[in-house]
């Protein structure tokens, strides 16, 4: 799998972009089909502080499909880990329907 990673208005640094490739190899668990992904990092300006102003959003690529889940949370590890977690949910379901087709 090949991934592609773009952080928007800032520079990420390269202990973010391993953790998240380390993250996205996860997923080859649950399919081999996986062609590519993009990662996308952006900041918020949000007034809310609760909710934290850090997004990332996973779009994978799977034969006659994209799968895509964006989170937004106080750091990039924890909204990793979540789109990670919705993207993992995604590719079970996407196998299943693959199957039964």
């Amino acid at each position: 799998m090949v991934a592609t990673i773009q952080s928007i208005d800032f520079d990420a640094a390269s202990t973010l972009t391993t953790y998240i490739e380390s993250k996205l190899q996860k997923l080859e668990q649950f399919s081999a089909q996986i062609h590519d992904a993009q990662v996308y990092l952006k900041l918020e300006k949000n007034k809310n502080k609760d909710v934290g102003n850090k997004v990332v959003e996973i779009k994978v690529m799977v034969p006659q499909n994209t799968l895509i889940a964006s989170f937004q949370a106080k750091s990039f590890e924890e909204a990793t880990n979540a789109c990670v977690e919705q993207l993992s949910r995604q590719l079970v379901r996407y196998k299943e329907k693959q199957r039964s087709a």
